[in-house]
């Protein structure tokens, strides 16, 4: 046994083991930084991509909902127009995507704090709305015109500017 270990055919399988046992060494460490690698990209695209996506919505949803507002009062339709039941679907799409954003995907305190005001200024663009919709219905364009003028259209430009700081902060 003493004469094997001074052989070189000792020597050379001894150098290939260590060889082999570096290269597992060297395999398990690419594994594990791979694994750490797709949990980070994992966790970049549903933290932020998704929240991006789904503030997207929002904001999408509000601007469709503001514009149809615009439509029925120059164009001066009524109650049985086309354009107050698809205000009710955007209405349903912003909450919905409002829902699935707020408070779950909000990950940092200083996109809590935006989001928190966001949805404060949210709800009081929804409640708005139903006001100047109840007024369209009941035949009060007057009025409507005079809430969307002094009361919607400045929160809705605050609300907008609010989605923007939140799509930063997800940004960033």
């Amino acid at each position: 046994m003493t004469q094997f270990v001074h052989t070189i055919k000792f020597r050379i399988i001894l150098a290939f083991g260590i060889c082999i046992v570096l290269m597992l060494g060297i395999g398990l460490f690419a594994l594990e930084a791979i694994f750490n690698l797709n949990q980070n990209m994992h966790n970049a695209y549903v933290q932020n991509t998704v929240a991006i996506g789904e503030l997207m919505e929002v904001r999408a949803s509000q601007l469709h909902v503001r514009r149809l507002l615009w439509k029925i009062r120059a164009t001066s339709e009524g109650p049985e127009s086309a354009d107050v039941a698809e205000i009710a679907a955007h209405q349903r799409t912003l909450q919905k995507a409002w829902s699935a954003y707020y408070p779950a995907r909000v990950i940092s305190d200083g996109e809590r704090v935006v989001a928190d005001a966001l949805d404060g200024e949210l709800k009081t663009f929804l409640s708005l709305v139903d006001q100047e919709l109840q007024l369209i219905n009941t035949g009060a364009v007057a009025e409507a015109a005079k809430l969307q003028d002094t009361r919607l259209i400045p929160v809705g430009d605050k609300l907008g500017d609010s989605i923007t700081r939140d799509v930063e902060l997800n940004v960033k």
